[in-house]
């Protein structure tokens, strides 16, 4: 909350004498509407997550699909997986100090078919990786070091060669760290400082990524696996400073989706090509989450089409943009949103919503077919 009350102010900043400076009203819960275009029915709800929050769905068609859930109703160091149909397999209580907090969790598999995962919360003090058991593996940075806290987390395999890496950015003048699966730093870059966020790109045709970093200057810096950036960039006049990437990755797709606070206070997403030109733009609900949902994400949720971008508002709306711009519906759940996510389960597009009444999976259809 701090962090973003701080990025409406800097906009404000920017803006011309004659600018006014607007106040934000208490964000309010709208009430519950059904999408127009779409149909949702319920597949399942679950209360195993007593108060669930950001959601990781490891669907890959090699592996039996798994949700992951944080749980917050005690502390912010369990996790609880689920199965495809939302009953609970196991509950995990992570292996770290009392003090730390789990708000979301990344994952990667390595060259050897080792999954990892890596868990953490904006301006907290580490980062923790587990390996597949959720048996820590190291935590990054050591408590002894002294920063304002972490403002995001990737892991990355940069080159495509099976070796990824935990990539920490800090909230701060630390900038941005590379540590190997041992837990060994490998670089450090503070150009970027401070980083509001970090997103992988898509691979190039040799199968290397860069990292992309951003400040809350609306400054971008494409970061390769050495930690080395060119030039910051920017994306014409918009201050982006939180870049989510895309899930789906085909031609002429949106590669990001970059969000800006614009002078007047209000929130714009706007649909990021590869080499940052602008593909569209939507406005956001006004208001800021009072937890640490993810509120962003992508995936294919609708038969027919490439991928879909879903918003979540502070408002407990929804809102879903097709990739090429051309399908456009909302919903409102009728309460405050904690957690999102999309999946496909046996052929079902489904997207998953956590609420503080539990977890809800519903297969999501077009009434009248993809096109509509």
């Amino acid at each position: 909350e701090e962090a973003a009350a701080y990025r409406r102010q800097l906009a404000a900043a920017r803006a011309d004498a004659s600018a006014t400076v607007l106040e934000l009203s208490e964000t309010r819960i709208a009430e519950t509407r059904a999408p127009e275009k779409l149909k949702l029915e319920t597949l399942w709800k679950s209360d195993a997550a007593k108060q669930p929050g950001n959601i990781l769905v490891i669907d890959a068609q090699t592996e039996h699909p798994r949700i992951f859930v944080n749980d917050h109703a005690e502390d912010w160091r369990t996790v609880v997986e689920l199965d495809r149909h939302g009953a609970e397999i196991l509950r995990h209580e992570l292996p770290v100090p009392k003090s730390a907090a789990i708000a979301s969790l990344k994952t990667i598999v390595d060259g050897d078919g080792k999954r990892w995962f890596a868990g953490s919360a904006r301006l907290a003090q580490q980062v923790f990786v587990f390996n597949e058991k959720f048996e820590l593996a190291f935590a990054y940075p050591d408590t002894t070091a002294r920063h304002d806290g972490v403002g995001d987390f990737e892991l990355v395999d940069f080159q495509g060669d099976g070796k990824p890496q935990l990539v920490v950015g800090f909230w701060g003048v630390l900038g941005v760290h590379g540590i190997d699966l041992t837990g060994k730093r490998l670089w450090t870059n503070r150009k970027p400082a401070p980083v509001v966020s970090l997103a992988a790109g898509p691979q190039n045709e040799v199968g290397w990524r860069q990292l992309l970093a951003t400040t809350d200057r609306g400054e971008i810096y494409p970061l390769n696996g050495f930690g080395r950036a060119d030039t910051s960039e920017r994306v014409e006049d918009l201050a982006i400073t939180k870049l989510i990437a895309a899930n789906f990755q085909v031609e002429n797709s949106s590669a990001f989706v970059g969000t800006a606070v614009q002078p007047n206070g209000t929130q714009l997403a706007a649909a990021l090509s590869g080499d940052m030109q602008i593909l569209w733009d939507v406005p956001l609900p006004g208001g800021t989450h009072r937890n640490q949902i993810e509120p962003i994400t992508s995936g294919q949720l609708l038969p027919g089409r490439a991928g879909q971008w879903v918003f979540a508002g502070a408002d407990g709306t929804l809102g879903i943009v097709s990739d090429d711009a051309q399908f456009f519906d909302s919903l409102a759940v009728g309460e405050e949103l904690s957690g999102v996510a999309i999946a496909q389960f046996d052929g079902q597009h489904v997207l998953l919503v956590s609420t503080p009444q539990g977890l809800t999976a519903w297969e999501v259809r077009a009434i009248s077919g993809p096109n509509r």
